[in-house]
């Protein structure tokens, strides 16, 4: 028995060397749409945003705001003081947005009253007003403080409210919050390249199993099943043949993207076993779908279906999820 599936595998095997498409299929289309969604991606996300501080109210306070405000920024967020109308300055183009602080601030926080801080920004452009918006989030939180300050040192009669508002503005905060950077954890190409190559892993072993009715509608399945071979064996040298192309496929697929792209998949002997079993999914998977279509036409329209329902899902195309659509892809073969 295992002569002849051994045999029957190896024919298939023969008949998918000779065909490019299934090598274009198999090899180089996944590679190639990686690197181009490599290309689209690799850079990864970069923030450039430069937030305008544009003091209005002239006082001390604003004045201590603007200047922290100013001397502060990090990787990819700036600040500078604004001295035109703040529609001006986004109309220039040398800001994103623009804080504004309004006259009137620092009587409303030495009274007590609620203070409040403008953000100017486009609307086509909404990170970096999230990002403006964000920041003047903090700077109302200290001014919060300043104010409830305020208004306790007036009631308990203190007799400079204002140099109690500037120690509790300036005093250190009593929790401070350490940043730290994460680099290199996520790589484009280690994410796309498998799944990628796992919706062409749909047609490549769709190809295989609808030899079967192609065999059948050309008259040789007959004739082989004519000769002493169970219809089993046949079945199982089929499914064997389509089982080491898809694992071949893959396996070149992971070793370009690993060894010529740096594309870490993570553990050598995990990724070979997430691979077969990937590949004995997929290849039950095109099996069933032979079994329920009639004619080859109709096997590549539903394993097209199939395949682009199970890539959407499984998240082929995209990255990141949540909700329902998170605890789907755990149900997919890719």
């Amino acid at each position: 028995m295992w002569r002849h599936v051994w045999l029957i595998a190896a024919n298939g095997l023969r008949r998918s060397v000779r065909d490019r498409s299934i090598l274009i299929q198999a090899i180089a289309a996944p590679i190639l749409i990686a690197l181009v969604v490599g290309a689209a991606f690799g850079s990864g996300f970069s923030l450039n945003v430069t937030v305008g501080i544009r003091d209005a109210d002239g006082s001390d306070i604003s004045r201590q705001i603007a200047q922290g405000l100013t001397g502060a920024g990090g990787d990819g967020i700036a600040f500078s003081a604004v001295d035109t109308d703040p529609e001006a300055a986004l109309d220039s183009g040398a800001y994103d947005a623009v804080i504004v602080l309004p006259r009137g601030l620092s009587d409303s926080v030495l009274s007590g009253q609620p203070a409040q801080l403008d953000v100017v920004g486009e609307a086509t452009d909404p990170l970096a007003q999230s990002v403006a918006e964000s920041v003047a989030a903090g700077v109302a939180a200290n001014l919060q403080t300043a104010r409830v300050t305020a208004v306790a040192a007036s009631a308990v009669g203190v007799p400079d409210p204002g140099a109690a508002i500037q120690r509790a503005v300036t005093a250190p905060p009593p929790l401070t919050v350490e940043q730290g950077e994460v680099t290199g954890t996520f790589s484009v190409m280690a994410y796309f390249a498998p799944g990628v190559a796992m919706l062409f892993l749909f047609f490549i072993i769709g190809n295989g199993a609808r030899s079967i009715i192609e065999e059948r509608r050309e008259g040789t399945l007959p004739r082989i099943l004519a000769a002493p071979v169970s219809a089993g064996s046949v079945l199982l040298g089929k499914t064997v043949g389509v089982l080491i192309v898809g694992v071949v496929s893959m396996t070149l697929v992971w070793l370009v993207t690993w060894l010529g792209f740096g594309a870490y998949w993570g553990d050598p002997i995990g990724v070979f076993l997430v691979i077969v079993a990937a590949v004995v999914a997929i290849a039950g998977i095109s099996l069933l779908i032979t079994g329920l279509a009639r004619t080859e036409n109709q096997a590549d329209a539903l394993t097209t279906i199939v395949a682009l329902l199970f890539a959407v899902a499984g998240g082929t195309f995209f990255y990141g999820a949540s909700g329902v659509l998170s605890n789907l892809r755990l149900f997919t073969p890719n």
